[in-house]
């Protein structure tokens, strides 16, 4: 359903709300901008998260066991902008395919 706020922190608020968990990819260790501010609203909402720096070799394995434990039924995901760092929509597909032919598999 479409927010009411043509800004983004309502919006991003109503997301961590809506979902069960939110997972965060990142190019790197550092999360910035509206990234930050969604890993604040989860953690002040009380909602599980998890930053996963697309970059770690234990990335996916990290995951995998982070979604094993919670078994969340609606997942809020989120993380840097295209423009930001370019190549990061490829790189979350592939990993995000990569997650789920591993969880399919147990």
């Amino acid at each position: 359903m479409e927010h009411w706020s043509s800004g983004y922190p309502p919006r991003t608020k109503q997301n961590v709300l809506d979902a069960d968990a939110t997972l965060i990819l990142t190019m790197g260790r550092h999360v910035t901008g509206g990234t930050r501010l969604t890993a604040k609203l989860a953690q002040e909402s009380g909602r599980p998260w998890l930053a996963v720096n697309l970059e770690s070799p234990q990335a996916v394995d990290n995951l995998l066991t982070w979604l094993r434990e919670l078994d969340p039924v609606v997942l809020n995901v989120a993380g840097s902008r295209e423009s930001k760092y370019p190549g990061i929509q490829r790189t979350v597909a592939a990993f995000l395919r990569t997650v789920i032919d591993r969880f399919r598999e147990k």
